[in-house]
């Protein structure tokens, strides 16, 4: 289906006639301000795609560091494809795939050379900037990560669950805590970043005047593993 109204179009998934039935949503506009949305038990569909028709279309929440989406336990599974999206998303038990996004938040397009200050006044998002992921699983595919801020993991923030990055690149995120790009907890959490994921000026901003370079990632638990060729700058055990 085509639509223009993002917000009704998602609501009305709960209904009757979706049961069961895989959604393939296009969406035509150039921007898309929506409320949070849960993806839960409650979506009647099989399966739900939305696409960005006409070149990279903007996703944002009415609160920008809020959470845009949330895919729960019991959920279809999820895909976006094509979108720039600039609210974080958080994965608490579903499937959610990435292709071809672009995650860059819009304080981050307004400020020269894209890197965060401290005197900046937007709030930080406490874990994760683009992506937090509790349960569930995450698979991105030729997705950038461009300028998202958080106290910890300043693109990515996994304490569950599982993700797969897939030619990606992570470049110019920072947390003010620890993991500019990624950061890591849990025992039962992985991480895998294949095909030449690239992570380039990542960093943690804990001083303006002395930022940490070469912190990207921060493992507090789980496990985090490459397939060759790695990540710029990693090693990887033989």
């Amino acid at each position: 289906m085509v639509t223009t109204d993002l917000g009704d179009t998602l609501s009305s998934l709960r209904t009757a006639p979706y049961r069961g039935q895989p959604v393939i949503i296009e969406l035509t506009g150039d921007s898309y301000t929506i409320d949070r949305f849960v993806f839960d038990s409650s979506i009647q569909a099989s399966f739900v795609r939305l696409i960005s028709r006409n070149g990279p279309t903007t996703l944002r929440g009415t609160i920008p560091t809020a959470r845009l989406f949330e895919v729960s336990a019991g959920a279809p599974s999820v895909e976006l494809q094509g979108f720039r999206v600039q609210s974080p998303l958080l994965v608490s038990g579903g499937a959610l795939a990435l292709r071809d996004c672009k995650f860059e938040p819009e304080s981050n397009t307004q400020q020269q050379g894209g890197r965060r200050g401290l005197a900046d006044t937007d709030p930080l998002v406490p874990k994760g900037g683009a992506i937090l992921i509790t349960a569930g699983s995450l698979t991105a595919e030729d997705s950038n990560f461009t300028g998202n801020h958080a106290e910890s993991g300043g693109a990515l923030y996994a304490s569950g669950g599982e993700a797969k990055f897939v030619n990606c690149i992570f470049d110019s995120n920072d947390a003010s805590v620890h993991g500019g790009a990624i950061a890591l907890t849990g025992d039962a959490t992985h991480v895998v970043l294949s095909s030449g994921s690239l992570l380039v000026n990542n960093m943690i901003l804990a001083d303006a005047q002395t930022p940490q370079h070469n912190s990207a990632i921060y493992r507090g638990g789980g496990s985090l593993s490459y397939v060759l060729p790695a990540p710029r700058g990693r090693w990887v055990d033989s």
